[in-house]
């Protein structure tokens, strides 16, 4: 039970970097010297 636990715990974390990456590339890419991309 405490390795599942564990295991869904660093999925979660997982997520939360993934969508926090994805954020602030999204925000970057909304700034001006954001052309490039």
């Amino acid at each position: 039970m405490l390795h599942n636990l564990c295991f869904i715990v660093a999925i979660i974390h997982e997520i939360l970097f993934v969508s926090f990456v994805v954020f602030l590339s999204i925000r970057l890419c909304n700034e001006p010297y954001c052309d490039g991309w």
